[in-house]
């Protein structure tokens, strides 16, 4: 016995850290994809089945309400949708759309970058269309009856509405009433859906639990309750023991309004390897204070993930989604063109040192 001890002393000290206490349960690690810019380069069905292997369980992506009823309510444009539904669901990956940005004949404010709806029913109407198709009762697998089911049961209303690029400085006031209009609509037709709040993030305003708050503040005045299953937020910080402070920072506003056991949903987290790629107007370097390198970005992504996994069950963490699968790694004004798991080059897309670490954080996380 005594010989035998020393031995099971070094096992127990070269055990994986993370042990059963921070395997996830299904669908909690994801990544953002854009659709329309994987299929210039490469081929949908092939990159959600390379996501599935890399250890990607929901696949997060904006859906462009202004592109698919360009005219009016009476037709709806399902081709691209449907296309994005078809190679996802041959993948077995759930997706989770981000649904935003009103046709002109429904925004009341046609200058904005990302339209607003003017009247909340207008995108409630859309949101009961895209359910009666893709969701478990919905027409299209029925259509598809070959094809694997992977219904769509999440949708995020709306993006970082506390971003004037998504929504104005109204956003506290004029938000809430769209994001119940959703709600309702979308548990009308299916009761088990999960609707999940705009990811909010740090902006002029304030921080992203300030933003929360004033949204809590406003449903409360309305008196509607609470119109969502799950908060989002959006993490992006200089340091990376400052994502969990932000989630701290959400959960503390969240349990002042009563609404301490409402899952929090990071629906975006990045460190996009950017640092000295950014200029401004005059060519001068500009700073982005979340970008590092491509080592410390795969370094960070690791630590980040890790960190959030472990307090998952003491936070109430629902998930977690990388932003993003593919960029551009080139150009100047957008860190985020710096921040993809994979990159173009020359009209290919290849790996950046970070899936290396994406892929081991995953199969660590799975158990």
């Amino acid at each position: 016995m005594r010989r035998l001890l020393p031995a099971f002393l070094l096992l127990a000290l070269l055990a994986p850290a993370t042990g059963a206490q921070a395997k996830v349960p299904r669908g909690w690690l994801g990544v953002s994809v854009g659709p329309e810019y994987v299929a210039r380069y490469s081929s949908l069905t092939a990159e959600f089945k390379r996501m599935r292997k890399a250890g990607v369980r929901t696949a997060r992506l904006a859906v462009y309400w202004s592109k698919m009823q360009r005219t009016g309510p009476g037709r709806t444009n399902f081709r691209n949708t449907d296309r994005i539904v078809t190679a996802a669901a041959g993948a077995r990956l759930p997706l989770l759309p981000v649904v935003l940005d009103a046709p002109h004949w429904a925004t009341g404010d046609p200058n904005r970058p990302i339209h607003t709806p003017r009247d909340p029913a207008d995108y409630a109407r859309f949101l009961t269309k895209l359910v009666d198709r893709y969701g478990p009762t919905g027409t299209f697998f029925k259509r598809h009856p070959k094809l694997r089911r992977v219904p769509i049961r999440s949708w995020q209303i709306w993006n970082e509405v506390s971003n004037p690029w998504y929504w104005d400085v109204n956003y506290a006031s004029e938000y809430p009433q769209t994001l119940k209009a959703a709600y309702d609509a979308i548990k009308a037709v299916d009761a088990g859906a999960r609707v999940i709040q705009a990811g909010l993030n740090t902006g002029g305003a304030g921080t992203s639990w300030d933003a929360q708050e004033a949204l809590y503040r406003e449903y409360d005045r309305l008196g509607i309750g609470r119109p969502f299953d799950q908060i989002a937020v959006h993490v992006y910080t200089s340091r990376v023991s400052d994502a969990l402070k932000v989630v701290r920072k959400t959960r503390d506003v969240a349990a002042r309004y009563g609404d301490a056991a409402r899952p929090i949903y990071v629906s975006e987290l990045a460190w996009p390897a950017a640092k000295g790629k950014l200029r401004d107007e005059h060519g001068h370097k500009r700073d982005f204070f979340a970008a590092t390198t491509d080592r410390g970005m795969a370094r960070r992504l690791s630590q980040g993930i890790r960190l959030l996994a472990r307090h998952r069950k003491d936070l109430g963490i629902s998930g977690v989604d990388w932003f993003q699968w593919v960029s551009a790694y080139k150009g100047t004004d957008d860190a985020f063109r710096y921040s993809g798991l994979r990159r173009i080059v020359r009209k290919r897309v290849v790996d950046q040192p970070a899936m290396k670490a994406f892929k081991k954080v995953a199969r660590r996380l799975r158990g």
